[in-house]
């Protein structure tokens, strides 16, 4: 047996983020197969104003997230990521997507994708102006003539005990 599922957004001609959005991403539509868990037009207006409101401004994606294999985590949850050591971040993330797999020596592991449930802000050097190139001074190089006339024997090169290195950059030359 098919059934078909509508579910009308109220008032998105005067929703400003919403319109914005469409202008700049173009209209993304979304359909899904209509099953026992939304029963009625309600709670299928409620989880398209979710999914409406998820999509307008894009958030972050945080892939490959290894944590402790956890069979009670499913699409659609929620969790919360705490990273102190790289991305400093401390946000609440939905599940949409997990890989679980063997590892090597009998474990399970389980890789979550994740996107975030909120845009995040602005970095703290959001509005800082960056700074300017660098234009290093050129190295030059040592020539054969500024080497023999230094070292007139290559008794009196080995003698003074200089790396190829630095001689070749002219610090001894």
């Amino acid at each position: 047996m098919e059934r078909n599922a509508v579910a009308l957004l109220k008032d998105t001609v005067n929703d400003k983020d919403g319109v914005a959005s469409e202008k700049y991403y173009g209209r993304q539509e979304y359909t899904a197969e209509s099953t026992d868990w939304v029963q009625n037009a309600a709670g299928a207006a409620a989880l398209a104003q979710a999914m409406r409101a998820a999509g307008v401004l894009p958030v972050p994606v945080i892939g490959d997230v290894e944590v402790l294999y956890d069979p009670r985590i499913q699409l659609g949850d929620v969790v919360r990521v705490v990273d102190s050591s790289g991305a400093t971040l401390d946000t609440l993330a939905w599940v949409v997507g997990i890989r679980t797999g063997a590892t090597p020596d009998g474990g399970v592991q389980q890789t979550l994708t994740l996107r975030a449930i909120k845009p995040v802000p602005d970095p703290a050097d959001f509005e800082l102006a960056p700074d300017a190139p660098s234009d290093p001074a050129p190295v030059t190089y040592a020539t054969y003539a500024s080497v023999t006339s230094t070292f007139a024997t290559l008794a009196a090169l080995t003698a003074s005990g200089l790396t190829w290195g630095e001689i070749k950059e002219s610090a001894h030359v």
